[in-house]
């Protein structure tokens, strides 16, 4: 790992900060899949959604 990024990134775990960007990464991957089953991709639609969840994007509501 890159030393200089090791610090903020505990930093962030330790302060709680980190809890907020994974529910950003779970919102933009529902997001993701459900354009992905507009598009016609059923399959990967459905797991972006269901990783997505797993992820917490579905607490911000």
């Amino acid at each position: 790992m890159y030393k200089g990024l090791a610090a903020p990134l505990l930093a962030s775990v330790v302060n709680g900060t980190a809890v907020p960007i994974v529910w950003v990464i779970g919102i933009i991957l529902i997001v993701a899949g459900v354009v992905g089953l507009f598009r016609g991709s059923l399959l990967m639609g459905i797991v972006l959604i269901v990783i997505g969840i797993f992820l917490g994007g579905l607490n911000i509501l």
